[in-house]
């Protein structure tokens, strides 16, 4: 993260002639039937959340260059709570990007972020990667998360180009008063080589290979490969098919502490989707996209590695000009034939459904109403003998959002310096 912090602050050039700011906040509420704790069972619920942001973006004139630098903090409170909480929890999330054309054939891009703060069990998703279908059994959970990236896309002939990433960051576990620690903490890289070649107008495939490193502690350091060869296919102008299919392995290398006995492992990875405009007229449009896939993760709150299959499936019905609607709905579970070999198994969620609905009203360019219902499933293993530690949540909510900025008026808030 501080390495692609340093460079892209080194790479800013002085003469960039204009920077926008821009921001707004969002207050969302919501009542509904839920868990107070991953584990107890669904009661009535209230949560209140307000979200407040601010955007600065400087753009360069000579290499096209574009720095935007992004704080978001968002303040959570849920009645009733385990602790009987009466202030909210607060999570702050900061990112700095910056990319720019390093010649006529190559991009770079980077980018830092950290978040740092309070989460209820119900927001992890801010916390976790996708597929993560366990939570700390925790009242609040308190983590520190700081990643960084920096990335060059180029064209080496007319029809092939080559994409080469380099990510990282740390994740650590915030020790509360009892100094009990809620997660493992964890360490990561990784380096993305993916090739591509254009075969014609419709039609192109790609090579993708991810090796990286994951180190828990306490837990077990791992290696590992997900390598994948895909194919993209153009239906028509805006509906487009994606398919990969390939190996993910991994190794464990070392051992601190390892409460898990973690194992290295080898399976099948791949994916299918369809994305883009299923429809257009005169009074509407609807967008839709549908995938299927396979795919190895590192849990961060148990530091094991996970073999998960997914399916997700989205609509957006958009009729101008102040409605839309969307649906939007994401399956995750093992892709395993047997639960977790642990004396708990029939404790830990591997499945994971989510559903929300919502539909957008917009007053006007800067402010829009959004109202809608959120509905999320964690239970078992498919194959487990009893659901009995199922978890439902069931919430309907109503969201404003107002937004602006300099950018919408075409108004510099910085002159133009000589020669730019």
């Amino acid at each position: 993260m501080l390495g692609s912090l340093i460079l892209a602050v080194l790479l800013i050039d002085p003469s960039a002639a204009r920077t926008d700011v821009g921001g707004g906040v969002s207050t969302e509420v919501r009542g509904g039937w839920a868990p107070i704790t991953p584990t107890s069972s669904s009661s009535p619920a209230f949560a209140l959340v307000v979200t407040p942001n601010v955007d600065l973006r400087r753009r360069q004139r000579r290499h096209r260059g574009v720095l935007s630098l992004t704080y978001s903090p968002r303040m959570f409170l849920r009645l009733p709570n385990q602790l009987s909480l009466q202030r909210p929890l607060f999570f702050h999330n900061g990112e700095l990007a910056y990319g720019r054309a390093i010649n006529r054939n190559w991009q770079l891009s980077s980018s830092a972020a950290g978040r740092y703060g309070e989460l209820d069990y119900s927001a992890t998703g801010l916390a976790f990667s996708t597929g993560q279908t366990r939570v700390p059994n925790a009242t609040v959970l308190s983590v520190a998360i700081f990643d960084g990236a920096v990335g060059f896309r180029g064209a080496l002939t007319r029809l092939t180009s080559l994409d080469i990433r380099f990510a990282g960051g740390t994740q650590r576990p915030i020790l509360g008063d009892d100094g009990v620690r809620t997660t493992p903490s964890r360490n990561y890289g990784s380096l993305t080589l993916a090739p591509a070649h254009q075969l014609g107008p419709r039609d192109g495939v790609q090579l993708t290979v991810v090796t990286s490193t994951t180190d828990f502690d306490p837990g077990a350091v791992f290696l590992s490969v997900d390598a994948r060869a895909g194919w993209a296919h153009q239906l028509r102008r805006n509906l487009r098919l994606n398919m990969d299919a390939g190996v993910f392995v991994s190794r464990v290398v070392a051992r601190q502490d390892d409460p898990t006995d973690s194992a290295g492992a080898a399976f099948p990875v791949g994916s299918i989707g369809i994305d883009g405009r299923l429809r257009a007229r005169t009074h509407y449009t609807l967008d839709g996209a549908i995938a299927a896939g396979m795919f190895g993760i590192f849990d961060a709150a148990s530091g094991r590695l996970l073999y998960r299959s997914s399916l997700n499936a989205s609509t957006f019905l958009a009729l101008p000009p102040r409605w839309a609607v969307g649906i939007n709905a994401t399956f995750v579970t093992a892709a395993t034939r047997e639960p977790i070999d642990t004396r708990d198994a029939l404790n830990i969620p591997e499945t994971l459904a989510n559903l929300t609905t919502p539909v957008i009203y917009a007053i006007d360019d800067t402010k829009q109403v959004e109202f809608g219902t959120r509905v999320s499933i964690r239970a078992p293993h498919l194959a487990s003998e009893s659901f009995s530690t199922t978890r439902y949540e069931a919430w309907g909510y109503v969201a404003f959002r107002i937004s602006g900025g300099t950018a919408r008026g075409r108004r510099e808030i910085t002159s133009r310096r000589a020669g730019s």
